[in-house]
């Protein structure tokens, strides 16, 4: 058989990785000749998605391997929704031997010691992970239930991952509490952090605000829950002296902007002096006027708004008159959309675009689809 050179060899492997379809591509690959098989291993282990079915199977074929799989992998997918939490006892493994990891994923939702598993994984193995991976950057965590995480078990991570730059934890319904000593360090590189269904975030914030060092995040994103004044308070302390580095912001108001709390989100809105991206859920659309207006970024690129309340009128003349001022020269897509549905309020039976909002319309900015914001 002819032998390519190792470069050649190494790009048509690489393509074949990126192909759309069956997974199983790149491994046949590994079986054509010894010297297919180190480049079709490293995309074969690249990025690793286990759940418990296929995890014993997976350490037993590490251990029978005389290659160290495990530093193969760079992005470990961990699914455990449908098993029971007997694979606790592998992360450790796990933790210790993918040494060169940059991202990793968990999901816990099986129904027998939640709270259990996701302690272990949070206080335990991303800790492993922190001290054995130099270059783990990313990590998402995600749960379906109700139970209380202590924001002690959030520092720690933040303590534990120096090279951390983005934190994703989600979940149904968490609730942060005060609980328990506080760390007093934060990732230097850590610039997104995206938290889903938190409350009590406020604790979280206030701790931010009290470090020595003020972190600057580029991107937010505080996903639909039920926030109450202290959390928007918190919230506009921080961006009070951090909002200024804000790129990227994804807030729901879940206490209606005509309550007695005089720290609204366009009083916070207000502080993103460099905002490029924002995400809205609105409790009102009468609203969505006042906060456009309490915009201060002339670098927005991305406005997505959905709308609660589908029978309240929209200002669509004002808003479209509001999009044409210079601050909103560089806006490449706006778009209005029913919360429930996703469905853009400009895409309805009987609605015409072009004569409700026609300078938007003309400038081509008007978005339809929600791809046009992912």
């Amino acid at each position: 058989m002819r032998e390519f050179s190792p470069e050649l060899v190494d790009q048509i492997l690489d393509a074949v990785s990126q192909l759309d379809g069956d997974p199983f591509q790149i491994a046949s690959c590994g079986l054509v000749c010894c010297q297919w098989l180190p480049r079709s291993r490293f995309h074969v282990f690249r990025c690793l998605r286990l759940n418990g079915s296929r995890l014993d199977s997976l350490l037993t074929l590490v251990e029978t391997s005389s290659s160290p799989l495990l530093v193969l992998v760079h992005v470990l997918h961990l699914d455990f929704t449908l098993h029971p939490p007997f694979w606790l006892e592998y992360l450790t493994t796990l933790s210790s031997a993918c040494v060169n990891l940059t991202s990793i994923r968990c999901t816990i939702n099986y129904p027998i010691a939640k709270s259990v598993s996701r302690d272990f994984f949070l206080e335990t193995c991303l800790p492993l992970l922190g001290s054995q991976c130099p270059s783990l950057t990313h990590v998402e965590f995600e749960a379906s239930y109700d139970h209380p995480v202590p924001l002690r078990m959030i520092t720690h991570i933040l303590t534990s991952l120096p090279a951390l730059e983005v934190l994703v934890l989600l979940s149904d319904s968490n609730t942060i509490i005060p609980m328990g000593t506080l760390f007093n360090s934060f990732p230097a590189g850590l610039r997104d952090l995206k938290l889903q269904h938190a409350r009590g975030i406020c604790h979280l914030f206030k701790w931010l605000v009290s470090l020595p060092v003020l972190p600057t995040l580029k991107s937010l994103q505080w996903l639909p829950g039920p926030y109450a004044a202290d959390d928007w308070a918190s919230l506009h302390a921080y961006s009070q002296r951090a909002g200024a580095g804000l790129e990227t912001l994804s807030v729901c108001s879940r206490i209606r902007w005509d309550s007695v709390t005089d720290l609204e989100p366009p009083a916070i809105l207000g502080h993103a002096t460099k905002l490029r991206v924002l995400r809205l859920w609105a409790e009102c659309n009468y609203r969505v006027l006042p906060l456009l207006s309490s915009l201060t970024s002339h670098n927005l690129r991305s406005i997505r708004i959905s709308l609660r309340f589908r029978g309240q009128p929209i200002p669509y003349a004002e808003i479209d008159q509001l999009l044409a001022r210079p601050q909103f020269q560089r806006l490449e897509a706006f778009r209005l959309e029913e919360e429930n549905t996703g469905v853009s309020v400009l895409d309805q039976p009987g609605i015409a675009a072009e004569t409700l909002m026609p300078l938007a319309y003309a400038r081509g900015i008007l978005a339809f689809h929600s791809e046009a914001h992912e």
